[in-house]
């Protein structure tokens, strides 16, 4: 039998530890990385934004060159509303990567809402490349459509947001891009339709629901604007944009009991 001296039980905790920082430090730059990415995008797809963009941080001094966690960076400022935080770390990501498809399409997306011409122009030709090598890729031609209606192209654009319909029919930026153009056009019903197929494609999506439920408001439909509201809180109890349209129906309908409970739930949430 294996006998462990006194002086070697003392020890065997130090030699344990010691073990293992010589395998955390084994480890390369590229597990390193993807340790980081994986825990930052759990983070934030739990919206602990913070901790996210800590973890992508870590990761881009892990590998300064890759353009991937500047990429996580940019998701994780645009869920947090900071455009200008956001525009900046998905630069950076294209200018490591031009073919970084990701990248490039939320780059493009946010210049297509500039006003100068030039702007959307560059944003144009991105999301063209982009096709070029993924040509069904959805947000892209979402993406390219606003571009061309801001340019004049009303056409291409209503073709590209129909092709990205017919290769993701549950894609919801695109379905609700295409009720915004009917409600322009002032094709109510048109719009309506829209946003009743992407509730249809995913009944599960509170956004979706919220969607739908704003246009009827929109459009008078106030009982059928509510219920779909109420169903999105249903799908996402802490939806903070559904707790407010419904508070602010609430407040014009004369009903402050149910404005109250609204706005109660909507300061309890931990994002003010």
């Amino acid at each position: 039998m294996l006998r462990i001296s006194k002086v070697e039980r003392c020890l065997l905790p130090a030699a344990l530890s010691a073990a293992l920082m010589l395998a955390g430090c084994s480890r390369t730059p590229a597990e390193k990385e993807a340790g980081h990415l994986s825990k930052g995008r759990s983070l934030l797809s739990s919206r602990d934004y913070p901790r996210a963009l800590l973890e992508f941080q870590n990761a881009a001094k892990t590998a300064p060159k890759d353009a991937e966690p500047y990429y996580q960076m940019g998701l994780t400022y645009l869920a947090q509303g900071k455009i200008p935080n956001a525009v900046q770390a998905l630069a950076r990501a294209t200018k490591l990567n031009p073919n970084h498809a990701g990248a490039q399409t939320r780059l493009a997306g946010m210049m297509t809402m500039s006003r100068d011409s030039a702007v959307v122009q560059d944003a144009e030709e991105r999301l063209k490349k982009v096709l070029g090598v993924t040509p069904d890729n959805a947000d892209a031609l979402s993406n390219l459509a606003i571009a061309e209606f801001q340019s004049g192209q009303k056409e291409e654009a209503m073709e590209h947001l129909q092709k990205a319909l017919s290769k993701s029919p549950d894609f919801l930026p695109a379905s609700v891009l295409l009720a915004k153009t009917r409600l322009a056009e002032n094709d109510a019903r048109g719009a309506e339709e829209a946003l009743k197929q992407a509730v249809a494609q995913s009944p599960k999506s509170a956004v979706a629901a919220l969607f739908l439920g704003e246009l009827q408001l929109v459009l008078g439909n106030l009982q059928a604007g509510e219920k779909e509201l109420l169903r999105a809180l249903q799908l996402e109890p802490r939806y903070p944009a559904a707790l407010r349209d419904l508070a602010n129906l609430y407040v014009r309908a004369g009903n402050k009991p149910g404005a109250d409970q609204m706005y109660q739930r909507l300061t309890a949430l931990p994002e003010k």
